[in-house]
């Protein structure tokens, strides 16, 4: 058909081009270089490992972001174009599939949010081929997967935390980093990070200050106030390590959460559970109330 034809026919009122099929729209050009996770990863791990050589991190921060990594590096495969959006989308909803399937969904969250600080990072990044570019986690991130824990409530109530004293009923017992560790953070609310890096010399005796690290950020760095009840309980916690030894050197986090639920069971407080777990953040509740 001519152009002459199709200027008589719409003369004729007749409109041939509606019946015509539209040729299918070209892709849209790729405007992102490639970018394989694995060089994301490199540039982070190298990043972290410069700011603990600098100070800038805490040991126990930095080692716990080098950590996360090795485990994101498991459910990404190396050469993953996060660039592709479509292609990172699949990768995400995989990873929190493997994890859940694993047994261990309530982690997703906080590897969600390491993961956002890497492709933050990235974006800043000196090296321009490891510079990402494409949209937010957020935007990405799958429909249906969804990170955000349950609000848990969990506290001692005062009945419970006697039964649980008790439940250390020998002088070693007494003397032992988790019967300590339980009664500082149960009189004082610190959490579990800080107890970690908390000295002797964090104890200001005279002025009744005890110096809370702050490990996640600045503004969790502080100093309480210790009345009458307080005081004692934390210099008796605090009179075994002397200068700047930590106070709780040789804790290890899964074995204090073993021996508390085996007091737990002894004292017949109940620990199972989403509803009931105890575990250390149970403390910072209980004294709170």
């Amino acid at each position: 058909m001519g152009i002459e034809d199709c200027i008589d026919m719409h003369v004729e009122g007749v409109q041939p081009w509606k019946n015509l099929t539209p040729a299918p729209a070209s892709a849209p050009a790729r405007t992102l270089p490639v970018l394989p996770v694995s060089l994301v990863f490199d540039d982070y791990l190298e990043n972290t490992k410069a700011r603990l050589a600098g100070g800038d991190l805490r040991e126990s921060t930095g080692n716990g972001y080098l950590n996360t990594v090795r485990v994101l590096r498991r459910y990404f495969p190396p050469a993953l174009d996060i660039h592709d959006e479509e292609a990172f989308r699949v990768a995400l909803q995989a990873f929190v599939g493997k994890r859940r399937a694993e047994g261990k969904g309530a982690s997703v969250r906080n590897l969600k949010t390491v993961l956002e600080q890497i492709l933050n990072s990235s974006k800043g990044s000196p090296k321009t081929e490891r510079r990402y570019r494409g949209p937010s986690l957020k935007e990405i991130w799958p429909a249906g997967c969804r990170t955000k824990t349950p609000r848990r409530d969990r506290w001692l109530p005062h009945e419970e935390f006697e039964k649980l004293f008790a439940a250390f009923d020998t002088p070693k017992r007494r003397k032992s980093v988790t019967f300590r560790r339980m009664l500082a953070m149960a009189v004082t609310g610190a959490e579990a990070s800080a107890m970690r890096e908390v000295v002797a010399g964090d104890l200001d005796k005279k002025n009744r200050l005890l110096h809370l690290p702050g490990t996640k950020n600045e503004s969790r760095d502080r100093s309480i106030m210790l009345d009458d009840v307080q005081l004692p309980i934390v210099e008796w916690v605090f009179s075994s390590p002397e200068g700047k030894e930590r106070v709780f050197e040789k804790f290890k986090h899964n074995n204090f959460r073993r021996e508390i639920h085996r007091a737990c069971e002894k004292a017949g407080v109940p620990y199972e559970g989403r509803k009931d777990s105890v575990s250390s953040h149970v403390f910072r509740h209980t004294w709170v109330t």
